[in-house]
């Protein structure tokens, strides 16, 4: 009995240790972040991307490259990409056709590998003992005779038969007594043919009853949908519902926008004048939306030549407990189930 106890007591423990590890994982998963950042630039014509997502560093990382050195490189498209735990690559985004052609014949010689398994084990389990099936042989063929007998020539020569082809050639007359015999066969079609015109004809003003009262169904159908709306948006549940889901995109927002990032804009033009315009535009821009993206974005005119060049890098974190908050409004708040409800409705009016 003791021992007993005290084997479920060991199996009370691990298990107890197991739920722990899964909270902890479920714990990690919500509140560690993903961090991420962005590198990108743009010069002489040549685009150049780096961008880089990490998780619980160096657990897991996602990496991404676009520039025409890869292109060069004989990389897919340009790009380079892969899915790395501790370091060690376990998914190519981007393979190259060599690459492809490798996985390919890799995967082909494991499952050779797997047939010859199958068919080793079905061997030693069947046995090495085959039946055989006893043929006879010099069967008495008498009874069909020769072999040229078996391929008889008709008898008809070739011109024979173009003889009698042209000599079964019918005549004019006979020719015209055949169309008259099939001419009320051709009348009959043309009847028929004129028949469901007329038909068709008449059913027009059928049918246009039926589009117009299908127009006056959708009509007042949108009608009664457009009444209901505004009823709903003068509910108090509705009122609070969309303020709730303002208020929760808002913090989703704030949650998923960069936390620090910058873009410079080297930029001129063959004219000096349009240049200065140009300047001036952003810096009207850059007066307006100063709050929002204070000294994040930055243009440095270039008066001397025409050139475009762009740099800039983005870079933040995103935590999955960040859409707990909005999932929760959306599946369980009150206001927002019967605000779901209610646009159900309308929507089957519609």
């Amino acid at each position: 009995m003791a021992q007993l106890l005290f084997g479920l007591k060991i199996i009370g423990i691990e298990v107890l240790c197991l739920i722990l590890l899964i909270l902890l994982l479920g714990l990690l998963l919500l509140f560690a972040p993903f961090k991420y950042r962005i590198d990108a630039s743009y010069q002489d014509n040549k685009p150049d991307v780096k961008a880089k997502v990490r998780f619980l560093f160096p657990l897991v990382w996602v990496t991404f490259f676009l520039s025409d050195t890869l292109a060069e490189e004989g990389k897919h498209m340009g790009m380079k990409g892969g899915v790395y735990v501790l370091g060690i690559r376990v998914k190519n985004l981007f393979p190259t056709e060599a690459e492809k052609e490798k996985a390919r014949a890799k995967k082909k010689r494991k499952q050779e590998k797997e047939e010859r398994k199958k068919r080793k084990k079905k061997g030693k389990s069947t046995g090495s003992a085959l039946q055989t099936t006893d043929f006879t042989a010099g069967s008495d063929l008498s009874g069909y005779g020769s072999v040229d007998d078996l391929f008889q020539d008709t008898g008809a020569d070739l011109t024979e038969i173009e003889a009698d082809e042209k000599a079964e050639e019918k005549g004019f007359f006979e020719k015209l007594s055949e169309f008259f015999h099939k001419l009320p066969d051709v009348v009959r079609k043309i009847l028929e043919k004129a028949a469901a015109l007329i038909r068709f004809i008449c059913s027009i003003p059928e049918k246009t009853e039926e589009a117009a009262q299908t127009i006056r169904e959708k009509f007042e159908s949108c009608q009664k949908a457009y009444r209901r709306t505004m009823v709903l948006l003068e509910r108090d549940y509705t009122k609070s519902a969309i303020e709730k889901i303002k208020k929760a995109a808002g913090k989703l927002l704030r949650a998923l926008c960069p936390k620090k990032g910058e873009v410079v804009v080297g930029a001129g033009f063959d004219d000096i004048a349009t240049t200065g315009q140009i300047a001036g535009y952003y810096g009207m821009l850059i007066g307006m939306f100063y709050p929002f993206i204070g000294k994040r974005i930055v243009m440095v005119p270039d008066f001397t030549k025409k050139r475009l060049e762009v740099t800039g890098y983005v870079q933040g974190n995103i935590r999955l407990c960040s859409f707990l908050r909005a999932l929760w409004l959306y599946f369980f708040d009150k206001d927002i189930k019967r605000l779901k409800s209610a646009a159900r409705k309308i929507k089957e009016d519609l």
